[in-house]
């Protein structure tokens, strides 16, 4: 095992290697190498990235890269060193912020805040490298990439366009072309930056092992297996897209009174009712109440919020159900897809929705029920099928209503496992026996039309290869 050295000099082999490879590249163009007092690793990376066509191999390191930021896109690209066998590597964190917990998978968080803190991602070796591509396909655009020296490498502290907007938090990349890794670090929104730059400054990096380039078969392999799953994923979207034009059947649509089931369960819409406030309802029946309460006016209405309107582009079939042959060259390409766009920011009135539902176990056996709907918004088509509707109303995420992103209920009558030793809106029935509970959903008032509920488990699109097979059928309010 070896431990990078932070503290060592420039050997000069490869300072001379360094200024010969610039040579010969830039022939006889006049390149003057800003000097730094820092580490090895660093300065040999500032004289690697301060070209982009230098080769990893002549100078002895691992990689080099090259970057660009155009558009608000950033894209690496990295010459590897093949006669180098790629390393495997651990990091431990030497700066851990207080009052942070660690979920042991990377993620270091406040106590009272899970999920969102710091990420210190899989290191990333030179059989890999090539996933650090993929920010050029992130719908999330740049604002800044800044360069700095932490924990003795080179370091690129990367800030995103509307940050406080949207919640983005920052990334950091380390590299460390003469050992062979990057390491990602991510902080969230609510992470201060000094002390994100202090957690990225502290790190230990050990290599543990070491890995073998993929063989030529090996290659081709990998290869041929990617190329099929887009395949595979290119004929599951225009599957999808068929299903949104054709619709489904009439009857897969069940209304009020009627059942939906399963061979395990089944779910009956009793009543449902609009209403203003939720003074009457018991607070500890939200899940969470704390979530709602920053929304509540003094009378227990709800507070308007701001929206973006977003609408899927889904014109892109021929008329005879086929996907158009530019939108299949795209997909088939592997670049980053979006078949929607924003229309606007626009101020939206919430309301409540109380629904009066009766789920009934047929299984077998005992069994842990979900008690909890997903809201969706259907529309009829001409031919008399139902679909979904191409339109969708997201939150901005500064705003934090959960609940219109999830589509999930906020209340209900009887809640369960309380004490958090299972799921809230589940429960234990056993089999022939039926429960009523009433479930509070949050809506928009101009989007008190067209709802249907999805419980959880009945209904299955993810693969449509056996067609609507896996449609049970989704509870609308009439």
């Amino acid at each position: 095992m070896s431990k990078i050295d932070i503290y060592g000099n420039v050997p000069d082999e490869v300072h001379e290697a360094v200024l010969s490879a610039l040579e010969e590249i830039n022939s006889g163009n006049k390149i003057r190498l800003k000097k730094f007092k820092i580490s090895a690793a660093a300065a040999v990376a500032a004289a690697v990235v301060s070209v982009t066509a230098i080769s990893a191999a002549a100078v002895g390191l691992y990689f080099a890269r090259n970057e660009r930021v155009e558009n608000g896109r950033l894209t690496y690209s990295f010459d590897i060193n093949y006669e180098l066998q790629p390393g495997v590597f651990e990091v431990t964190p030497g700066y851990i912020p207080e009052g942070f917990v660690s979920d042991g998978f990377g993620k270091y968080y406040p106590v009272d805040n899970y999920g969102h803190g710091i990420t210190l991602f899989p290191v990333y070796n030179t059989n890999n490298l090539d996933e650090l591509e993929s920010f050029k396909n992130s719908s999330i655009e740049v604002e800044n990439v800044e360069k700095s020296i932490l924990c003795g490498m080179e370091a690129d502290i990367i800030t995103y366009r509307n940050a406080d907007k949207y919640l983005y938090g920052k990334d950091i990349l380390l590299f460390s072309p003469e050992e062979g890794f990057v390491i990602r670090i991510y902080g969230d929104y609510n992470i201060d930056t000094d002390v994100l730059l202090k957690f990225a400054d502290n790190l230990t990096v050990t290599r543990v092992g070491e890995e073998n380039f993929p063989t030529d078969e090996e290659k081709v392999n990998i290869e041929n297996e990617e190329k099929q799953q887009i395949q595979n994923d290119v004929a599951e979207y225009e599957a999808y897209l068929k299903l949104l034009r054709n619709g489904l059947p009439r009857e897969k649509f069940i209304s009020s009174g009627n059942e939906v089931r399963t061979d395990r369960m089944g779910y009956t819409v009793n009543e449902w009712e609009f209403f203003e406030s939720c003074g009457e309802l018991d607070k500890d029946n939200f899940y969470p109440y704390y979530d709602i309460a920053e929304w509540l006016n003094s009378d227990g209405t709800l507070k308007s919020y701001t929206r973006e309107h977003y609408i899927y582009e889904t014109d892109h079939l021929n008329s005879d159900g086929t996907l158009k042959a530019e939108i299949r060259e795209v997909l088939l390409s592997g670049e980053d897809f979006t078949p929607g766009f924003t229309l606007e920011e626009e101020a939206a009135e919430q309301i409540f929705l109380r629904v009066n539902i009766t789920a009934k176990c047929y299984g077998e056996t005992a069994e842990n029920v979900p008690l909890d709907a997903d809201i969706s918004y259907y529309n009829i088509l001409d031919n008399g099928n139902y679909t979904f509707s191409g339109e969708e109303y997201r939150p901005l995420p500064s705003q934090d209503c959960n609940w219109h992103r999830t589509g999930g209920a906020v209340w209900i009558s009887c809640p369960n496992n309380t004490d958090g030793a299972g799921q809230f809106f589940w429960k234990k029935m056993t089999s022939g026996e039926s429960v009523t509970d009433d479930l509070v959903f949050i809506v928009d008032r101009d989007r008190a039309e067209n709802i249907s509920l999805d419980f959880n488990g009945v209904n299955y699109l993810g693969d449509l290869s056996n067609g609507i097979a896996g449609v049970n059928g989704y509870l609308i309010l009439e």
